[in-house]
């Protein structure tokens, strides 16, 4: 019997036995091969051989996740040996909370945790998921501004990308939509609401009328001596001062 293999990188052939009809197959890679066993030119059979080579280990790139409803992430692999021939899949414990794909990607469907187990025959890795829910959120419940002034206060976002910002009353303050900035109309108080889709948060917004005020009313001082008079703004700002007349006295 005379035979023959057509890949020697995937097997090599070992013959023994009378007129050589036994033959062994070494696996040297994964792959596949033909190996041909003839007698003359007249018979000939032929063998398929697939060399599998199974994996050992699966690790992913992260072992715990927090993504947010709606928002994906996509765990990565190794797999040791390099060439292994296993396949690798993908099962979540929980798909009410994290579904998972075959190439990976983890969505977050409802606020909760989850186990991704990566499968590659024998081998298995674990990635524990949160699911948290977005949300829209002031760090403050209230702020100030003075008539004329403006001041921003921005949403925290968490799982959305943006938000629209409304007054609850124009005539008090305005607010423009994208950034938050406030600017105070006139002295009362209105709520300043950062929708996103279902999402919303709220603060109180008092406008105040600035003011100003000197320590004293009136001051005697005697010819060539000197006194100070102090003055509160509110919000604070320069001062200037100025004399009326400044033949009976400077400032």
């Amino acid at each position: 019997v005379d035979w023959t293999i057509y890949d020697t990188d995937v097997a090599e052939l070992v013959t023994s036995g009378e007129n050589n009809s036994i033959a062994s197959v070494k696996a040297i890679s994964s792959g596949t091969t033909l190996i041909e066993a003839s007698i003359g030119d007249t018979f000939h059979a032929y063998c398929n051989v697939t060399v599998y080579v199974p994996a050992e280990r699966i690790t992913l790139n992260t072992q715990n996740i927090t993504i947010r409803d709606g928002q994906s992430y996509y765990l990565s692999y190794d797999i040791y040996p390099s060439d292994a021939t296993d396949r690798v899949t993908f099962t979540s414990s929980n798909y009410d909370v994290a579904d998972v794909y075959g190439d990976g990607e983890v969505y977050g469907r409802d606020p909760g945790t989850a186990v991704i187990t990566a499968n590659c025959g024998n081998a298995t890795a674990t990635c524990k998921v949160t699911v948290k829910a977005p949300s829209v959120k002031f760090a403050k419940k209230s702020a100030v501004v003075y008539k004329g002034k403006t001041a921003t206060v921005k949403a925290t976002l968490a799982g959305v990308s943006s938000v629209t910002y409304k007054s609850s009353n124009t005539k008090i303050a305005t607010v423009n939509s994208k950034t938050g900035t406030v600017k105070g109309i006139k002295a009362g108080t209105v709520t300043i609401t950062a929708t996103s889709g279902k999402l919303k948060a709220t603060y109180k917004l008092t406008v105040k009328n600035p003011t100003f005020t000197l320590t004293k009313s009136s001051a005697t001082i005697a010819k060539g001596k000197t006194t100070t008079i102090r003055s509160k703004a509110t919000p604070v700002s320069t001062v200037t001062y100025t004399s009326s007349n400044k033949k009976v006295a400077t400032v």
